[in-house]
């Protein structure tokens, strides 16, 4: 993989507020100590269930993982569906 700044092997972590297409409330200030111990979360919340964050995961009507807020039903009019967990979790 080579980012967006051309130099192959480096791979920088955002810093301050990371803005989304969907809605501004992303935000990494007193988020993850590194992008390890972020998708290290992401995992969990999608094995166990949960949030990363204020957001939890969900499915579109297309079978598409889309994260929203906790308790969001639909997505401009389609419906949202809590994602599915690994069974037994």
């Amino acid at each position: 993989m080579i980012p967006s700044d051309g130099v192959a092997g480096s791979l920088r972590w955002p810093t301050g507020t990371a803005a989304t297409a969907h809605d501004d409330t992303s935000t990494f200030d007193d988020g993850w100590p590194s992008p390890a111990a972020y998708l290290h979360e992401v995992a969990e919340v999608l094995h166990h269930g949960g949030t990363v964050g204020d957001e939890a995961p969900y499915l579109t009507s297309d079978g598409e993982l889309w994260w929203s807020f906790e308790g969001e039903t639909d997505l401009n009019g389609t419906p949202l569906v809590p994602a599915p967990t690994s069974p037994g979790s």
